[in-house]
C-alpha cells in the first residue's frame, strides 16, 4: 500500500520467512518492482523455500493446524526510491496458515 501521490521503486531484497519461528526461506523482491501512486498494488513475489525446513517444523506440531494454524512471518529491511529520495524501512508481516488456505 502506498498512500503517497508518487510512486515508489523498491530496491532488490530478500525477506526472511518463518514458519512458527523458524527460518524456512525467503521472499525474493527483483529488481524493477514498482509501487504505484495512491493505492495497493499487487506484487508477484518469489518464494524460495527450504522443503526439509519446512516439512520439519510442520511436522513438529502436526496438529497445529486443526488447533488454529501455523504462524507466518515475513521479516526483513525493504528499500526504495521516489523523486530520488530514498526511504527505508523494516517489513514485518504475520499470519495464520490454516485450514482455511487449503479450500
Amino acid at each position: 500500500d502506498n498512500p503517497n501521490r508518487f510512486p515508489i521503486r523498491l530496491d532488490p531484497a530478500k525477506l526472511t520467512l518463518r514458519l512458527e519461528g523458524d527460518s524456512i526461506g525467503y521472499l525474493d523482491f527483483a529488481d524493477g518492482l514498482r509501487l504505484d501512486a495512491n493505492g495497493v498494488t499487487p506484487l508477484a513475489l518469489k518464494a524460495n523455500l527450504n522443503a526439509e525446513k519446512t516439512q520439519d517444523v510442520a511436522l513438529a506440531n502436526p496438529l497445529a493446524l486443526f488447533q488454529g494454524g501455523y504462524r507466518l512471518r515475513v521479516e526483513g529491511k525493504m528499500s526504495g526510491t521516489s523523486w530520488r529520495v530514498r526511504r527505508e524501512g523494516m517489513i514485518v508481516h504475520e499470519e495464520t496458515l490454516n485450514l482455511d488456505v487449503l479450500k
